[in-house]
């Protein structure tokens, strides 16, 4: 298991299914290259890992908190242009509070965004997200999770 690696997977997925995106990709300062980059279509959106933070417990165990921030991309002649917030809504209701099937335990919480207001056609919005979880990839003792429990009943009679 490579945390960094199969979180992004996990995102990038999620975004591709946001039919609306015509480009998932990692952040590599796209917007401010592309004429160096690969060509992409808009609207797109971007994945950047900005901080990842570790705490050591016990027996080879980690907790983790990762800031991951999405850059989402829309091309607009209009002096103003809603849609842009339409895609940042898209965003929030896939990636808002999803927990990753990855096995590291990973929670996933939108924390904030921002717009740059700094554009000619080009719109961009970055939506921050925190995930935090457990890692127990050098944990010798950790046993192989194949599942979750979604619902628990309980059923108690009263004399």
């Amino acid at each position: 298991m490579n945390l960094t690696k199969d979180l992004y997977s996990e995102i990038r997925t999620k975004l591709e299914s946001i039919t609306d995106f015509k480009y998932v990709r990692m952040w590599n300062n796209q917007f401010d290259r592309e004429n160096v980059n690969e060509a992409f279509q808009y609207p797109c959106a971007f994945i950047e890992f900005e901080d990842v933070e570790t705490t050591d417990l016990l027996n080879n165990i980690q907790h983790f908190e990762v800031t991951v921030l999405i850059h989402i991309g829309f091309e607009s002649y209009l002096t103003e242009d809603l849609t842009i917030f339409d895609l940042k809504q898209k965003v929030y209701e896939a990636l808002g509070n999803f927990t990753s099937a990855t096995g590291f335990f990973i929670k996933f919480k939108w924390i904030s965004d921002r717009q740059n207001f700094d554009h000619d056609n080009t719109q961009e919005f970055i939506m921050t997200f925190k995930a935090t979880g457990k890692e127990f990839s050098i944990d010798r003792k950790n046993p192989s999770i194949t599942g979750y429990i979604t619902d628990i009943t309980i059923n108690q009679t009263f004399d």
